[in-house]
């Protein structure tokens, strides 16, 4: 029983967590969702141990109490793949716009007046 109450606070931490990434990644602010990664790390650790503990068990009065991590955890994981992709989608947009600021810096640095130069005769014999 404890151990699924500690579990169910963690998931309910690492809730918290997505909710948070999810915000920064849809603002676009990339700092302060890289900065949750460490937090999200230590939760998933901190559950391993917990989650080894809920595959031991197999008669319905101790699975009983973890009805409701079981649920969150499905959860958690399909929030998971889902920041996975948005994280993709986003590192895909800032790289299509770096390739599209490296051309137009490149363009820039090779342009040219339209026109024509004056032609300025170093004799004045000309």
């Amino acid at each position: 029983m404890q151990c699924a109450r500690a579990a169910y606070a963690l998931h309910s931490e690492l809730r918290d967590v997505y909710d948070a990434l999810e915000e920064h990644l849809a603002a676009a602010r990339w700092e302060a969702a890289a900065a949750l990664a460490a937090r999200r790390q230590a939760i998933e650790l901190a559950l391993r141990p917990l989650a080894a503990v809920r595959q031991a068990l197999s008669t319905p009065e101790e699975v009983a109490p973890w009805i409701a991590v079981d649920a969150m955890a499905r959860d958690l994981n399909a929030r998971r793949t889902d920041a996975l992709r948005l994280a993709g989608v986003a590192r895909d947009a800032v790289g299509a716009e770096l390739v599209r600021l490296h051309g137009t810096r490149t363009n820039a640095a090779h342009y040219r007046d339209a026109t024509p130069a004056i032609p300025i005769f170093a004799s004045r014999r000309a």
